[in-house]
């Protein structure tokens, strides 16, 4: 993980029960961000991570190209 400090930022999760009973979270800002896990709580820690992650290679990405653009939408 950077030691530069990220700013705070929010991200919308749309949470489905599948039907094998996991709950299946997709982040509506990040396609590729998505999880499932047997409990809501646990699903937000997964979600959380995978997000994160999916953060560090955009800015990765972005310090070694600089010219990468970063599109939000808001």
């Amino acid at each position: 993980m950077s030691s530069m400090t990220r700013p705070h930022r929010r991200f919308h999760v749309s949470i489905e029960k599948d039907e094998a009973g996991l709950y299946v979270g997709r982040c509506k800002e990040l396609p590729n961000a998505f999880t499932q896990a047997r409990s809501i709580p646990e699903l937000k820690e997964r979600m959380a991570e995978v997000i994160s992650l999916i953060m560090e290679d955009i800015e990765e990405e972005h310090s070694k190209n600089p010219k990468t653009i970063i599109e939000v939408v808001v």
